[in-house]
């Protein structure tokens, strides 16, 4: 098969393995964007086109093992007459990567607690925290990797300067802040990133206290109002009977007066008025 053809071949692997986690691939053919153009491109870049971080780490290790000289070629000879698989496989036995001979990797755990601001501010040695390195399962995923970080942060009894494992919702985020996603193991991280060492940010989210019932108290304002209330229909009452008081007695008293009782005085009460009137 010829280079062009091999390049049509490896694209349309590259479109079915992402139709397969439901990536679409349309906007990644109009725009060109084929196997040679995502190894050239950074993941910035590659984000605009492939949203999922996830999706972009296995991208990225799907196409570096559909380009390594064994799944290209994997029965291209060696001088010695053997094949290169053959002879890698010699050499392992001996020497080889003691990283892949080995079922761990080296990864460095940062610890990190949302204060009141809404703000992840990483907790130092001091106070519970501190960066960890240790030894991880190359098949690790994220679930796994929070259960190391809570044995290392909180001891086998969940308890630590910051409080208990139960007061915390735990996530794991990378080093481009971007939440990890459940479906990638330690190694398929590395093998996306490239790095040496692996730097993982465990956040810690405070767990919401449920909100109490709020206790009926006697409401004094309320009985204050209404007693309030009461005295000023009771005063309104008293203006209202006196007034009515005031001007029965006026008129009582002119009435006397143009019949000639010119003693009465305005100030006495209705019952002193002589009977005969």
């Amino acid at each position: 098969m010829d280079s062009n053809g091999e390049e049509k071949e490896s694209s349309r692997s590259l479109y079915n393995f992402l139709q397969g986690r439901e990536v679409d691939v349309n906007k990644l053919k109009e725009q060109k964007i084929d196997c040679k153009v995502i190894l050239e491109m950074d993941d910035r870049e590659l984000s605009k086109s492939i949203p999922r971080y996830g999706d972009r780490v296995l991208v990225r290790s799907f196409l570096r093992k559909q380009n390594s000289p064994n799944t290209r070629n994997p029965k291209r000879k060696s001088k010695g007459g053997s094949s290169d698989s053959e002879s890698e496989d010699t050499s392992n036995r001996y020497t080889g990567n003691q990283n892949a001979l080995k079922g761990t990797r080296q990864v460095k755990l940062v610890l990190m607690k949302k204060d009141k601001t809404g703000q992840f501010t990483k907790i130092w040695t001091q106070k519970g925290g501190g960066p960890r390195k240790l030894p991880i399962n190359k098949s690790a995923k994220k679930d796994e990797i929070i259960k190391h970080g809570k044995q290392i942060y909180f001891g086998k009894d969940g308890i630590s300067k910051l409080g208990s494992v139960a007061d915390f919702n735990f996530e794991i985020k990378n080093f481009e802040g971007e939440v990890v996603d459940d479906t990638l193991s330690v190694w398929d991280l590395y093998t996306a990133t490239g790095l040496t060492l692996l730097t993982l940010y465990i956040l810690l989210t405070p767990v919401e206290e449920e909100s109490l019932p709020k206790l009926s108290l006697p409401n004094k304002s309320v009985k204050i109002d209404e007693q309030h209330e009461k005295e000023q229909t009771d005063e309104k009452e008293q203006v209202e009977n006196d007034l009515t008081h005031s001007v029965g007695t006026d008129i009582i008293a002119e009435a006397m007066l143009s019949s000639g009782v010119a003693d009465f005085d305005c100030g006495d009460s209705l019952d002193s008025i002589p009977d005969f009137f």
